[in-house]
């Protein structure tokens, strides 16, 4: 079946054209709407690498952060290992006087010393001393000798064992006085090292 157009022939034409602009504003309205996507798409990934640009920098600042706090507590710590080092250049001729007089009071032929220990605290200093003699008795005339010694506030036998063959071992720890110690440039957390 045919389909009859009534309308006049002017009228006609305007309802063409009317659907002609219909279907050319559809099309340009979905080029302006892909436009706009794409456009609002690139924006986004640029906002994106921005954030990934500015969340390396906050990473490599905080890494720089930590280097510089590290590199702080070593400059502390140094400047704390100086200060003991110099400390101990001082107290090193005292340090050889106590040895000398150590050294006069050592009883030839029945002791003999494996170690020499300094220990600092803020309590003071000790000087531990571990060996090996042949009788207990030598160790007590050892230690009579060394409290006769100017410079030791205390001198007293931690440990005095036999050994298998007869032989004493020993330690004995000799307390120094404070200002003979580097009590005051050690902290707690230095007492360990």
């Amino acid at each position: 079946m045919a389909e009859i157009n009534l309308l006049p022939g002017a009228v006609r034409a305007k309802r063409r054209g009317l659907l002609r602009r219909m279907a050319m504003s559809l099309v340009v309205c979905l080029f302006v709407g892909a436009g706009f996507s794409v456009g609002a798409e690139k924006y986004v990934s640029s906002l994106m690498e921005q954030a990934e640009a500015v969340e390396k920098e906050v990473d490599h600042m905080r890494v720089s952060l930590e280097n510089a706090r590290v590199k702080d507590e070593e400059r502390t710590l140094n400047e704390k290992e100086a200060a003991i080092l110099s400390a101990m250049v001082v107290e090193r001729s005292r340090w050889a006087e106590r040895l000398r007089g150590l050294d006069d009071a050592f009883p030839e032929g029945q002791l003999r010393l494996t170690a020499i220990l300094m220990e600092t605290s803020h309590s003071g200093g000790a000087l531990l001393l571990a060996g090996e003699s042949s009788s207990l008795r030598a160790v007590g005339d050892f230690m009579d000798k060394l409290k006769r010694l100017t410079g030791f506030t205390e001198v007293m036998l931690l440990d005095g064992t036999y050994g298998h063959k007869g032989e004493v071992r020993f330690q004995i720890m000799c307390r120094l006085p404070v200002n003979l110690s580097l009590a005051e440039f050690a902290s707690p957390s230095d007492e360990g090292r």
